[in-house]
């Protein structure tokens, strides 16, 4: 069974784009695998690039990480 909890701290300093290398390789492994986890990962990114520079359209840029959740075929 998995620690959730840990992966859902990891995917918030994922999201931030504070991450060590370490926790990446780490969460990265876990979200091929957890769905749930991939989810709360794109809430985060969501919350964090999406909704807050609503709130402060200053912040720009992204630390979305390339390759971390797969693309939803269509």
């Amino acid at each position: 069974m998995f620690n959730h909890e840990h992966f859902e701290e990891l995917c918030a300093i994922a999201a931030s784009g504070q991450i060590s290398e370490p926790d990446f390789v780490e969460l990265r492994d876990h979200l091929q695998q957890c769905a749930d986890c991939q989810s709360t990962y794109n809430e985060f990114i969501d919350l964090l690039h999406d909704k807050l520079p609503l709130a402060h359209p200053d912040v720009v840029g992204s630390s979305k990480l390339p390759g971390f959740v797969p693309t939803p075929s269509s």
